[in-house]
């Protein structure tokens, strides 16, 4: 079981530099549920989604990103909210596609989300972005299952894997 709150104040760390250059609020719920899953892969999900709403936050001028989660029953969803530079309906929709690029001043490969995306599906989970248009933000939806149901989950399977 990962403490979500724990990976969350590691991948603070890692961005801490770039939040106080660009003068960016980051607020993180305190009470986030915990995670079953690899603690690297995870990690690497989060920071993902912070870099990248450092990186596009645009020219706001109180620039805010929040993490908070919803409780859907037997899955959570981490949401990474920002009141960033926004999407527009054609963005949101090739936003997982690997080498999608839509800022030519922005570095990157494209390969960011399509890699973060693919370490929640093999969580059991997915990835959501919504945004209601441009300059209105952005919200990125981690949705994994319950870390108790996941590890019974996983436990099982490797029980079948043994007998078999």
């Amino acid at each position: 079981m990962l403490n979500t709150n724990e990976i969350l104040n590691l991948s603070r760390d890692l961005i801490k530099g770039k939040l106080n250059k660009e003068n960016i609020e980051l607020n993180i719920a305190h009470d986030l549920p915990e995670i079953f899953g690899d603690r690297k892969r995870i990690t690497q999900v989060f920071s993902n989604f912070l870099d990248n709403a450092i990186k596009y936050m645009g020219d706001q001028p109180n620039p805010i990103i929040s993490v908070k989660y919803v409780d859907n029953g037997d899955t959570n969803s981490f949401l990474i909210c920002d009141n960033g530079s926004g999407m527009d309906e054609r963005a949101l929709e090739k936003l997982f596609t690997p080498f999608e690029r839509f800022h030519k001043n922005v570095k990157g490969t494209g390969l960011g989300l399509y890699m973060i995306k693919k370490i929640a599906v093999s969580h059991g989970g997915t990835i959501i972005a919504e945004s209601e248009g441009k300059g209105k933000g952005t919200t990125f939806k981690l949705i994994l299952p319950k870390a108790k149901i996941a590890a019974k989950k996983a436990k099982k399977s490797s029980e079948y894997s043994v007998r078999t």
